[in-house]
């Protein structure tokens, strides 16, 4: 498992562990697993999708932003996101 935190300007709606994030990249829809390599990707507004043991943790409508892979910990930071 690995950390996800997902922020606003606003507030952080999602500080937890799970195995598998799928979400819109700039090139295209990325999934992302436990030790996957470091990395920084703008985002493209759709959805984000965070799960633990092959169920749906949360699922989110995010606007752009940018993700950040940096060891054992993902970080989506966009201007706006909502619980789908």
């Amino acid at each position: 498992m690995f950390q996800v935190k997902v922020a606003t300007p606003e507030r952080v709606i999602f500080d937890d562990s799970v195995d598998d994030l799928v979400i819109e990249g700039e090139a295209g829809q990325l999934n992302i697993l436990e030790r996957h390599t470091n990395f920084v990707s703008f985002i493209r507004p759709g959805p984000l999708l965070l799960r633990r043991n092959k169920q749906s943790v949360a699922e989110f409508s995010l606007s752009e932003g940018v993700l950040k892979v940096e060891g054992s910990v993902v970080m989506v930071l966009c201007s706006e996101a909502k619980a789908a």
